[in-house]
Formats: C-alpha cells, sequence, structure tokens
C-alpha cells in the first residue's frame, strides 16, 4: 500500500466556538498543535488545509481551493497535491486523539470499502476517516456539482465502518473521537 497522507482541515469559520478554534488551547497547546502532533506519529506528510493562524511544526500548508466552500473542496486540493494516496481526513478540533486511534483508523481498507468511517454515539465521524486513492474521483465530482457535505460524498462510497465496540474491542476509547464545536465542549473534555 502507498503510505498515507493526514489531510487536516482547518478553513472552517468556527461560528458555534466564537473564535478561530484552531488556535484554541487546550492543555497550553492549539488544538491544530495536537491533531498534528497526533497525525505525525502515525502518518507523513501531515497536511494543514486552509486556516489562517501559526503552523504547528512538522506540518505543511496547502490552501483551500475555494476559501469558505466548505470541506469537499478543501479534499479536492488536497488530493489533487498528493494524488494516488491514501488519506486520514482530520478536522482541526480534535484536541483528545489518540495516534493508537488513528493507527487502526489508517490500516489497508479491505476490498470494496473507499472509506472508514468510526462512529461516536452512533454517528459517522467524518472528520476523523479513513479514505481511498479511488475515492478522489467521488470528491472531484462532487465539488464540480457544488456538494460541501462529506456525508454525501461517503454516500455514494462502500464503507467500512468501526463500531464503538470495534474500537473498545481494539483497547481504543471511542471519546477520543470527540471534536470541539463549542467552548463548553472544551470544559466538559473527552467523555462527556
Amino acid at each position: 500500500m502507498t503510505p498515507p497522507v493526514a489531510f487536516v482541515l482547518a478553513g472552517g469559520q468556527s461560528r458555534r466556538f466564537g473564535s478561530d478554534k484552531a488556535q484554541a488551547l487546550v492543555d497550553g497547546r492549539p488544538m491544530l498543535a495536537r491533531v498534528v502532533a497526533a497525525a505525525r506519529a502515525v502518518v507523513d506528510p501531515v497536511v494543514v488545509i486552509g486556516g489562517q493562524g501559526p503552523l504547528p511544526d512538522g506540518a505543511l500548508a496547502l490552501p483551500d481551493l475555494l476559501p469558505g466552500g466548505g470541506p469537499v473542496q478543501a479534499v479536492v486540493a488536497a488530493t489533487r497535491a498528493w494524488p494516488g494516496r491514501p488519506w486520514l481526513l482530520l478536522g482541526c478540533d480534535l484536541p483528545y486523539l489518540d495516534p493508537r486511534l488513528l493507527q487502526r483508523l489508517s490500516r489497508p481498507l479491505p476490498l470494496p470499502a473507499l472509506v472508514r468511517l468510526p462512529l461516536l454515539e452512533g454517528r459517522a465521524q467524518y472528520l476523523t476517516s479513513f479514505w481511498s486513492p479511488a475515492a478522489a474521483a467521488a470528491f472531484e465530482a462532487a465539488c464540480g456539482r457544488g456538494e460541501q457535505a462529506l456525508r454525501r460524498v461517503a454516500g455514494e462510497l462502500p464503507q467500512e465502518v468501526l463500531t464503538a465496540a470495534d474500537l473498545l474491542a481494539a483497547g481504543l476509547d471511542p471519546a477520543h473521537l470527540r471534536d470541539v464545536d463549542t467552548p463548553a465542549d472544551l470544559l466538559s473534555g473527552p467523555t462527556a
């Protein structure tokens, strides 16, 4: 298998958070730096797409294809820059990521799956997912028709789902998938 790359989406507007959540501090480190560090423990390179704050050590920067255009266009920009590589897709708001979880997530996909989606509380975690290079064509088509939602692109593709039970059986805590949408989410930590 071609080695995977990590694409970290940082170009969102953080409306619910009220400020740039990529730069919000968790235990003295920006959330984006925590995500990049977890990903770097597993894959290389780690590419931050969009965003305006400082770039964490060891990360590469890539501008959005269509700034403000949502995550689908960001993935298109990244897959054009790193064609033919499987990718971890991560949000910048995942301060509790465990590199062991990312290692499990980035194992080779079984055929015919083109995406691996973990579930947290029964909901697919599109911004903690793993994609086959063959999924790039679906992103190109979706971007061409103006689609912005990852769930719609994933819904068109064969999937492998990782349940909380799957993660627990592998000794992994599904709570480490928890993202941060509001400042209150930071107060509750990964287990709330």
